[in-house]
């Protein structure tokens, strides 16, 4: 039934008669009941707000990127947004952040039709997989040259290696376009997640070469807070140990760098 429902060409000639003969005694019963049936199948929540290639409108357009096919999908999504949501948003802002979400989101979606022009189609396509791309596009180019750790492991051995974001950009557009020539059947919109991917990627570029450069002062910051309190515990060992000689210059240090915590200046003062 998925099957005729969503063939562009047989319902068009089936809705023009071409299928069931007009003049067949049970024409009009027919016509009554697909009438029903078409109401019944156009107020499912997927078909209603999915985005069907063939049969866009500005609602779906945007509404399908908020539906999924079941827990599991949403979930994984989730899991990316709030990895790389929450770096991007610390960048552009509340509104930016949500602006730039929805318009990845449409990008994604005009890959479909761009790209996959002869194929159109009447199956609802959801999920939020394209935006999501949309924002790892946008993150490997806002935080491009700052090294992030990278996993590998060959064989039993693993490790981490550090390496520029923008690495990343070039190496999820080709895990997609290898994924979309293999897996040829997949009911996956791998054209969505490159359209997020480089929709994202080249609203970030636009904005970071026109605009204004992304402020990263916070990541400094967040760098140094961790490097001055790992200094501060390293005196405060050496200070129990009574190695003062040793505690003196790093708190030295952690002075000079503007930290006036009580328990630097007591330390600091309190060196024989």
């Amino acid at each position: 039934m998925l099957g005729i429902q969503t063939d562009v060409e047989f319902l068009q000639r089936l809705r023009q008669g071409s299928v069931i003969d007009p003049q067949d005694d049970n024409y009009s019963a027919w016509v009554e009941t697909r009438a029903q049936f078409d109401s019944l199948y156009e107020a499912i929540t997927y078909v209603q707000y999915g985005l069907r290639t063939a049969h866009p409108t500005w609602l779906t357009l945007f509404s399908h990127m908020f539906l999924h096919a079941g827990f599991l999908h949403l979930i994984g999504n989730m899991i990316f947004l709030l990895a790389l949501g929450i770096l991007v948003e610390a960048v552009m802002g509340r509104g930016g952040f949500l602006l730039l979400y929805l318009l990845t989101g449409v990008g994604s979606a005009a890959f479909d039709f761009l790209f996959n022009a002869n194929s159109l189609s009447l199956i609802p396509g959801i999920g939020a997989s394209g935006t999501i791309s949309g924002l790892m596009g946008m993150y490997a180019v806002i935080y491009g040259l700052r090294k992030i750790h990278f996993f590998y492991s060959i064989g039993i051995y693993f490790d981490y290696v550090a390496l520029p974001a923008i690495v990343l950009l070039p190496l999820w557009i080709g895990n997609e376009l290898f994924q979309l020539l293999i897996y040829t059947e997949s009911h996956i919109n791998y054209l969505a997640h490159l359209g997020g991917l480089i929709s994202g990627a080249g609203v970030a570029a636009i904005l970071k070469t026109t605009i204004a450069p992304f402020d990263l002062g916070f990541l400094d910051n967040e760098e140094k807070e961790r490097a001055s309190e790992s200094r501060l515990l390293s005196a405060r060992n050496y200070f129990q140990d009574m190695e003062y000689r040793k505690a003196l210059p790093i708190l030295r240090r952690l002075f000079q760098e503007g930290n006036r915590e009580r328990e630097v200046i007591y330390l600091y003062t309190a060196v024989p």
